[in-house]
């Protein structure tokens, strides 16, 4: 049974109409308790025939100040639906009677409180446009449904500004409004792709690419009506290499395009200039993997001495088997390398943009001091860093879309 009813209750054409379809709303939806929306007319003149009508029913009134301005209707009756010891759940709002302010006021407020159910008695209408007694019939409606698609809605709107956890949070909310099944199925597809989206930003790859790859052909038609199934196949792609070597030129890519989101997406310059340091680093990692310098011990990068000449192995051993990023270049141009006599004739300058950034990232509240990165700097660290790599590395010139983040359209 209905635990709670609210009414709005209007005057009609002789009160007893309205008084009729007043009853047959709470005869039609049972409930143990009324809650009548008045103006001071109704009250006096159209309530007392409604009340004669109840046995033994529990109700109560509340009076609507100005019954012909809508936000003055919509801000009592909220306000009354929150004092009522009943849960939105339990609710039901019937916005028939009253004037036309009293029942949009009254329906905005059942819907920003997700009230249970909505109701309309509707029925045959007479020359002057009102329902004929016996003619009356319930029209209802679940307001939970308009308060889930905006919570999908707004789910959406987090993924496309990469607030993943943030829109798996909101997607619970959703999960619990409405059971239609291909409602729930595309929370469950949006879920997904916020937790590998999620794991690739925090460079979980490996993890990434196990969800991606979970995504099934049923699926398949959210992402085109969404209108990013080509970019999750090429995302998936770009995974896929990803995962399969760690010294490739997709995860410098990779970490341009990270650098880029925390920059231009959150403001967040300190972490964009970290990332662009362990570009730098990762440049001359990508070298040295390839001549087989370097070795992986726990998923860490580190010097084999053993592959290198006695002279180099005596002149590096020093600086220990995790390498400082300035070594690694100065080992690359003792290898003829030419990144590293690039690199290390920028190190040297008087005015080195290398050193600038290394002071940067140094002096940074994410490395050793407390210094903010400001925008300008980034983007003049990014366009160093950039122009640098790229002499070397010429995929990086043009950003291959296979690794930017999908953006729903719905």
């Amino acid at each position: 049974m209905l635990k709670a009813l609210i009414i709005s209750v209007g005057t009609g054409r002789n009160r007893e109409d309205i008084a009729h379809c007043i009853c047959f709303s709470i005869s039609n939806h049972p409930p143990e308790f009324v809650l009548f929306i008045v103006t001071e007319k109704s009250e006096r003149e159209t309530l007392p025939f409604v009340t004669s009508k109840l046995s033994g029913l529990k109700y109560e009134k509340r009076k609507i100040s100005d019954e012909n301005d809508v936000q003055t209707v919509y801000t009592s009756c909220k306000q009354f639906i929150k004092e009522i010891p009943y849960k939105p759940e339990d609710i039901a709002v019937d916005y028939t009677s009253g004037t036309k302010a009293m029942s949009a006021g009254l329906l905005l407020a059942a819907i920003a409180t997700n009230v249970d159910t909505i109701i309309y008695i509707a029925g045959k209408r007479d020359t002057e446009g009102r329902v004929s007694l016996g003619t009356e019939s319930a029209l209802t409606f679940k307001p939970n449904i308009i308060y889930a698609e905006n919570l999908f809605d707004y789910a959406i709107s987090l993924f496309n500004n990469i607030q993943f956890d943030a829109c798996k949070e909101t997607l619970k909310k959703a999960r619990n409004t409405i059971y239609e099944e291909e409602f729930q199925n595309k929370l469950s597809l949006l879920d997904k792709l916020a937790t590998i989206y999620s794991e690739w930003d925090r460079y979980n790859i490996e993890k990434a690419f196990n969800e991606i790859n979970t995504i099934d052909k049923n699926q398949m038609q959210f992402l085109s009506k969404w209108k990013i199934k080509n970019r999750i196949e090429q995302n998936k792609e770009f995974l896929y290499k990803e995962k399969n070597d760690k010294f490739c030129i997709e995860r410098a890519i990779d970490l341009l395009e990270n650098a880029s989101r925390r920059a231009n997406m959150e403001k967040k310059y300190d972490d964009a200039v970290a990332r662009l340091y362990r570009l730098l680093e990762y440049g001359a990692q990508i070298k040295l993997s390839k001549k087989n310098i370097y070795k992986l011990v726990d998923n860490e990068c580190l010097v084999d001495f053993n592959a290198l000449s006695e002279e180099l192995k005596t002149k590096y051993e020093k600086y220990g088997e995790r390498l400082p990023l300035v070594r690694s270049y100065e080992l690359l141009e003792d290898l003829g390398e030419e990144i590293g006599r690039f690199f290390m004739e920028e190190f040297n300058k008087k005015e080195s943009m290398v050193k600038k950034l290394l002071g940067l990232r140094n002096k940074s509240i994410l490395a050793h001091g407390f210094n903010p990165v400001e925008e300008n700097t980034y983007l003049e660290m990014e366009n160093f860093v950039v122009n640098f790599l790229k002499e070397f590395y010429p995929e990086i010139k043009n950003i291959p879309s296979k690794i930017k983040f999908p953006v729903i359209q719905e």
